[in-house]
């Protein structure tokens, strides 16, 4: 004979959970910037009326950005971490920032999938 017990994400220890969600975090951070590199490099007319891999190109060039840089930034077009002013001082600070947000969205994404991966999972317990 054998009992049934559902386990939830959050019935994991702390410990756990951090765990599981740190091993999973650096895949969430290369699949974003992964996406922020097809969009630099993407062939789509954007508001601009060039291609985006023009316009990104032409903006590096402009902000003395490197190429992670760039890739932030395009990872911050797509998903509005920081709003972007005329005034907006691209320096080492700004930049920072949208790492942090990076950091922060991959670690919410890593949760959230392992909320789902743990979702309605069973442990079956033998008895006598």
């Amino acid at each position: 004979m054998s009992r049934n017990f559902e386990l939830e994400f959050n019935d994991l220890s702390y410990e756990k959970q951090q765990e599981m969600i740190d091993s999973i975090k650096e895949d969430w951070i290369e699949a974003l910037k992964q996406e922020g590199r097809q969009e630099i490099l993407s062939q789509r007319t954007n508001r601009e009326g060039i291609t985006n891999e023009v316009f990104w190109r032409n903006w590096q060039k402009e902000h003395n950005a490197t190429d992670d840089q760039l890739v932030l930034m395009a990872i911050n077009e797509l998903y509005d971490f920081e709003a972007i002013e005329d005034d907006t001082e691209y320096n080492e600070q700004f930049y920072k920032s949208l790492g942090y947000s990076l950091e922060d969205m991959a670690e919410k994404k890593a949760e959230e999938a392992c909320c789902a991966g743990v979702h309605n999972m069973e442990i079956e317990v033998e008895t006598p």
